[in-house]
């Protein structure tokens, strides 16, 4: 009998026991399920007040020209030496991201990021301009690698395609918050005001950083995510970078194709608003809405490219349809004859939508091909070498454009794009 009731009481409480944990497990999944929402959700605000206090610069910068009349190369110069501090800055803060708190980092390099583009507002000469366009690229170089070692700490490789895309959009969503506040300083007819209200906001994105975003699962007492990446242990974490990072061919590989996918995209955002304003003949509000729909079709266009690429497992494949379909908008956009507003904002929806999704997918193949320990490293990596190509974009194009015009300039953005 003693027996008998020993067995009926550990039968009841080991019952007991594994309706306890399985009600335990679903309340810890809801509880991991609800962090990585609320740090997805965070990077995006947080990703989106870069790029609020970034892309003024671009869009400002022909009204600034007339204002300081400086010529098409000095136009080329500034955005050159944007893109190559922000190019070399990604690359060496990325390795410094990998062993630092992701929320620090990033609230610190938006808040000076911010304070730069504040003090753009009392500019008057280009020497000053260029001294404070240097320190917002900088700055603005330490947002990405931060992001890149959230991603890959919070979510799984199989999602991480879609979750990338996602996070993504908050460069599209900074980028039209930017282009409302030029629309209103076109209005008022005062290019200081496109430095003024995002620097005010993107401030107050700081704070909302700093109050939400954390730096990894195991920093709030949730268990590792992501087991399956491979993160060899043993040897000094020198070591593990040289192995999976700077002796990795397959990572050089997606450093030449960014290369040239961050000329063609540079190109883009940067000379788009004066090609189409003064080639095309487009009034100033016209170009800013035609780099607006960009913007919000690459909103799309990254979700469907992520989406596809964790469903297929291939995403160079995806990358290259995109693309050569971005190669094809681009010629469109070149020929289109002048008086073309339509054809024009259709073609600039169809670039915006497949210039997305290779640029997502770059950043995951490098994220996937490093491991998660060394996400920040390689992403930082794949960003110097796509920035040189922005370099080139800027003071390249703006030499061939002086000199021979909008004609050869989209010749050799098509020769760079095919290739």
């Amino acid at each position: 009998l003693d027996k008998i009731l020993y067995l009926l009481y550990c039968s009841f409480f080991e019952r007991v026991e594994d309706e306890v944990s399985k009600y335990a497990r679903i309340l810890y999944n809801r509880l991991q399920k609800a962090w990585q929402m609320r740090i997805l959700s965070t990077m995006m605000v947080g990703y989106a007040g870069f790029y609020l206090i970034r892309q003024n610069v671009f869009l400002a910068l022909r009204d600034i020209q007339q204002e300081f009349h400086f010529s098409d190369l000095d136009y080329g110069l500034i955005i050159s030496v944007f893109n190559l501090l922000y190019g070399i800055s990604k690359g060496m803060v990325g390795i410094v991201s990998d062993r630092c708190n992701a929320r620090y980092f990033m609230a610190i390099g938006l808040f000076f990021a911010c304070l730069a583009n504040l003090c753009l507002v009392f500019c008057h000469d280009m020497r000053t301009l260029i001294v404070l366009c240097a320190a917002n690229a900088i700055f603005q170089s330490m947002g990405w690698p931060a992001c890149a070692k959230l991603l890959t700490h919070w979510f799984t490789r199989q999602e991480l395609g879609t979750k990338w895309a996602v996070w993504n959009m908050s460069q599209q969503l900074g980028s039209l918050a930017m282009y409302a506040c030029g629309a209103f300083a076109i209005y008022k007819c005062n290019w200081r005001i496109m430095f003024l209200i995002p620097s005010v906001l993107g401030l107050g994105v700081v704070a909302f950083i700093f109050a939400r975003l954390r730096d990894t699962p195991e920093s709030i007492g949730l268990p590792t995510i992501n087991n399956e990446c491979c993160d060899e242990a043993g040897g000094s974490f020198k070591d593990f970078l040289m192995a999976k990072v700077y002796k990795n061919p397959r990572i050089w590989l997606v450093c030449m194709a960014n290369f040239c996918l961050y000329f063609v995209r540079m190109a883009l955002i940067s000379w788009a608003p004066k090609f189409l304003s003064e080639y095309k003949g487009n009034i100033k509000m016209a170009a800013v809405t035609h780099t607006a729909i960009y913007e919000i079709a690459g909103m799309i266009g990254g979700l469907v490219a992520g989406r596809l690429s964790d469903q297929t497992g291939d995403r160079g494949k995806i990358s290259m349809i995109f693309m050569s379909c971005v190669t094809i908008a681009v010629w469109s956009l070149w020929r289109l004859p002048s008086g073309t507003p339509l054809a024009q904002f259709l073609v600039m929806m169809c670039i915006g939508f497949f210039i997305s999704g290779p640029q997502i997918l770059i950043g995951v193949a490098a994220s996937d091909f490093a491991s998660k320990k060394a996400a920040g490293a390689a992403t930082g990596l794949t960003g110097i070498v796509g920035y040189m190509g922005g370099t080139l974009a800027g003071l390249g194009l703006g030499y061939v454009l002086q000199h021979w015009g909008w004609n050869h300039f989209f010749m050799l953005l098509l020769s760079v794009s095919a290739f």
